[in-house]
This record gives structure tokens, sequence and C-alpha cells, in this order.
């Protein structure tokens, strides 16, 4: 069961801009559309305060600030090259300001070129080393790249320097989890949960981490939480069906199982399941009654083929249990099983 990173790093520097008229010589003052541009920005109007944002780089070209405004704009409203662009024309007029930096390693990112991503963020820090957001995005982007260590490292900062986020906690044993070093992923998902103990996604990860560990009923546990703030998850309700049905605990699995089908009367899985344990108690109608509905759904699923065949042969229905096993022969030459 997966469970997926929070990209918690995205954000740009976003202020209400103030010119001083003595500086502007009399000329029309490019603070007016700026500060318009930024209200367009907040009400999601990207368009419009791109608008206003070159309006204001007419009147001001120089100045750096004005070339980050358009690029969050423009990167906004999914124009990604020419956000690039803004940003490398702000990183001229700026090389040493690290915010220019962690813009353009967000565009990259946006456009996944997690390299010269990973290039400007660290780059960032190596200008400002108490650049948070730019430590998160290099942990992001380093997990997305498969580098463990690196975002295990930078996660590490970030929560050195802020130790408030739950988002790096949980990301931090996402990259640990990820490297095997589940006792660190525990200790890490535990911080989050102090700090948002209503996080289900940290939870299921807990969960995971426990089964991984063989601390079933641990996961048992937190997957459970996980479903009382979330009953719409599909996985973890899957996941704690084939626990409880491991422990041969039939009744409750059941339940979830048909809670499935509650939210979903077409999941081949769910039926198929559901025709095993029906089978497993010998209550061999109910579990041909649920077999058929999934076979019916799935046809070229090769293992609801073969399932249905040894109940036919369990009822003594000889010549239908030999259907069943060529058809699941004939579907598994032609794809994979699902799982």
């Amino acid at each position: 069961m997966n469970t997926r990173i929070k990209n918690c790093f995205i954000g740009f520097l976003m202020a209400t801009v103030i010119w001083f008229p003595s500086l502007l010589n009399g000329k029309e003052r490019p603070n007016v559309y700026v500060n318009l541009g930024l209200r367009y920005y907040e009400l999601g109007q990207y368009d419009k305060a791109v608008e206003k944002f070159q309006k204001a780089l007419q009147l001001d070209p120089e100045y750096p600030q004005l070339h980050s405004l358009l690029g969050s704009a423009l990167l906004q409203s999914g124009k990604i090259n020419r956000a690039i662009e803004a940003y490398e024309r702000q990183i001229v007029l700026a090389p040493t300001d690290a915010q220019c930096h962690y813009n353009l390693g967000l565009a990259y990112w946006r456009k996944g070129l997690l390299k010269e991503a990973i290039g400007r963020f660290e780059r960032a820090v190596e200008l400002d080393s108490q650049l948070v957001p730019a430590y998160r995005a290099l942990g992001s982007t380093h997990m997305e790249q498969g580098n463990l260590p690196g975002a295990i490292s930078a996660f590490r900062k970030a929560i050195f320097l802020d130790p408030s986020s739950w988002e790096d906690y949980y990301n931090l044993g996402l990259a640990l989890y990820r490297q095997r070093e589940f006792e660190g992923a525990i200790w890490s998902y535990q911080r989050a949960l102090g700090l948002n103990p209503e996080g289900a996604e940290i939870h299921v990860a807990l969960g995971n981490t426990y089964f991984e560990l063989e601390k079933v009923d641990l996961a048992l546990r937190r997957y459970r939480n996980a479903l009382r703030m979330n009953p719409r998850d599909i996985q973890v309700r899957f996941r704690v069906a084939e626990i409880l049905a491991s422990q041969n605990r039939l009744d409750e699995s059941i339940v979830e199982y048909k809670a499935i089908l509650k939210r979903n009367l077409k999941n081949a899985k769910a039926l198929n399941n559901l025709g095993v344990i029906y089978f497993k108690r010998k209550s061999y109608e109910e579990a041909r009654r649920y077999l058929l509905r999934a076979v019916e759904i799935a046809p070229d699923v090769d293992y609801i083929h073969n399932n249905l065949g040894v109940l036919y042969a369990e009822m003594g229905m000889h010549e239908k249990a030999t259907a069943e096993f060529e058809k699941a022969i004939e579907s598994s030459k032609r794809k994979p099983s699902n799982s």
C-alpha cells in the first residue's frame, strides 16, 4: 500500500510592494500595478496578475522582485517555460538572492527537471542556510529521484530549523521507511502525530511500518484510526479486511469487504475475497454467488476463475471446475494476474 509524500514546500515570496516616490522622479509608479497584481494572485486570477506584473516591469525592468512575482503568477497559471525565463532574469539581477534560486528550483521541479531543481535548491541553502522551504523542497525532490540518504538529510535539516511542521516529520518517516529503517520511521511518524493527531495518512504510514515489523495488532489499530478519519479510503479498508481474514476473524473481515462493496458494487477483488471467505466457512452457495459476480465484472482475471474452479470441484461439479481452470490458464497467458 503506497503512501505519498506531502509536497508542502510550494510557496513564493509574495507581499505588498511600496516604492518611495522620491526615487521615481515623478514617473508613473509601478507599485499600483504590483499591488493590484498581488490581489489578483490572491484571488486565483493568475492571468490578470501576469498582465499587471508585466506592466510594472515595463516601468521598472531592473527590479528583481518583479521578475519573481511574474514568475510565480506564470507558474501558477501553468506557463512553466515562461516562469523559468522570468526567474532566470531575476537571478541575473540578484545572483546572491537565495529566494531567487529557490523559486527557479520550484519551476524546474514543476517541469520534471529534478536534477536542475536540486541544483537550484542546493544553491539556495548555500546562500541562506536558514531557508527552511528550500530544505523541504530538496528533501522532496531527492525522494522523487530515489536518493533516500539525501532526502533524509534534507528533512532532518528542515526539522532542526523548524520543528513545528508535521509534514516534515511525516516525509522523514517515509524516507526512513523506504530505506527500511523502521524504528526511525516510527519515531518520525509519532512526532508527526503529536503535531497532527487527526492526520489519517500518518496513521496509515505508521500502520504500514508496524505491518512490516509483523506487529499486526498495532498495524490494525492504526489502520482503524485512519478509517475513522477517512472512511472512504478503500486501500486501507482492504488491508484491514485482509488482516482480519488472516487472523481467522472471518465475520469481521466480511463486514469490511461489504463496506467496500457498499461504496463500489463492482469491486471484483472484494467480491472474490468474499467468495473465498465463504468458501472457508463452507457456505458454498454464498461463495458461488460472490465469485460469479466477480467473474462477470472481471472475466479476464485468472485467480477468480481458479477460485471458482476450486469451489466447483469441492461441490462435485467437475465439468464446471475443469472449464474454470481452463479459463484461468487462458487468462494468465493473456495478461498478468491482477493483485
